[in-house]
């Protein structure tokens, strides 16, 4: 296959603040004189919108990313380039140089540029593929503390000027909280939750269309409901519920991206029967002496995980039965409530 030439001309990345996609801003239907002078490429990053509730915050945790282009079917770049930024998104500094096509036909639709957050190496999955990319054969990594989110960008038939990408997210965020209702509970020490009966493969194929106008790709599973997922060492005491017997929630996830923040990334899928959590604790009793024992309560769940939603998970230590409260709370963020 052959590339175009790239000829040298620095590139400026620029952080936008607020959205303002631009993906073809320009009247397709105009002609496009060609130029005899190599013009740089600009990019920026375009936030979420503040209408909404992103699964986390871009322009704080996002430090790096690859972006790619196309022209028509064929890539315009040899290969992804690296962009990072050392100051929390101001700007943005790339590893390449590169510029728009010095001679553009009448009728040139302009380049597709494709972007990809390299979270645990995640370009080994990614593939140029029919005009679009993909991340081919993903697999969850078993290991919580490894896992991260998928995030990408599609900016369609940008032909000048300033490119947004505008970033969305291809998995669900599985969070958890939990609370001690029960009177005759001392304290609850959670030392581990699982999550399995759950698919942890497959392939995601970036939309065709741009991000910026929230399109979004499609997952195709690859494997059984099979994958289970285990935080560790979770070490978090919940205290005696008060007069009242409703317990303070406290959290066991922090999505700060880093290893023991307990957040689980897994692939977007529908179950009613295989999904399962298992909590272990380990239970003082308030009349035993400071008695204790360890608990394993299994409960099934079932799931309905969208790309780009957070789900969190509260547990609840009650006096009765295991049940369900199924809360939304907004676009992107979703709570469900179980009692153990």
């Amino acid at each position: 296959m052959n590339y175009k030439s790239l000829t040298t001309a620095a590139i400026l990345f620029l952080a936008a603040t607020v959205f303002t996609a631009c993906s073809a801003d320009e009247d397709l239907d105009s002609p496009l004189a060609p130029s005899t002078e190599s013009e740089a490429i600009l990019f920026r990053v375009d936030n979420p919108s503040s209408s909404r509730t992103s699964t986390r915050d871009f322009a704080t945790s996002v430090t790096d990313f690859k972006v790619t282009a196309l022209d028509g079917q064929t890539p315009y770049f040899s290969s992804p380039m690296d962009v990072f930024s050392t100051d929390n998104g101001s700007s943005w500094i790339s590893t390449a140089e590169t510029s728009w096509p010095a001679n553009r036909p009448a009728g040139w639709k302009g380049l597709t540029f494709i972007a990809y957050v390299d979270d645990a190496h995640h370009g080994r999955y990614f593939e140029l593929n029919d005009g679009g990319a993909s991340f081919t054969g993903y697999t969850v990594p078993s290991d919580v503390r490894s896992q991260s989110d998928l995030m990408y960008a599609v900016a369609k038939d940008v032909r000048s000027g300033s490119v947004g990408l505008h970033f969305q997210n291809a998995l669900s965020q599985i969070t958890f909280t939990a609370q001690n209702n029960h009177p005759a509970y001392e304290n609850v020490e959670i030392l581990s939750i699982e999550l399995g009966g759950v698919k942890g493969s497959g392939s995601y194929y970036f939309p065709k269309a741009s991000t910026a106008t929230d399109s979004k790709g499609n997952w195709t599973l690859i494997d059984s409901p099979n994958a289970s997922y285990t935080i560790n060492h979770v070490a978090v005491i919940l205290p005696a519920c008060g007069s009242n017997c409703k317990g303070e929630i406290v959290s066991l996830s922090h999505d700060t991206r880093t290893a023991g923040d307990n957040v689980m990334y897994l692939i977007p899928q529908n179950t009613e029967e295989s999904a399962y959590i298992k909590v272990t604790a380990r239970i003082t009793l308030k009349d035993a002496a400071g008695a204790s024992y360890i608990s394993e309560e299994v409960t099934s769940i079932a799931v309905d995980w969208k790309e780009g939603q957070r789900y969190n998970y509260n547990i609840e230590w009650n006096p009765t039965q295991i049940t369900f409260d199924v809360k939304v709370a907004d676009f992107r963020e979703i709570s469900i409530s179980t009692d153990l």
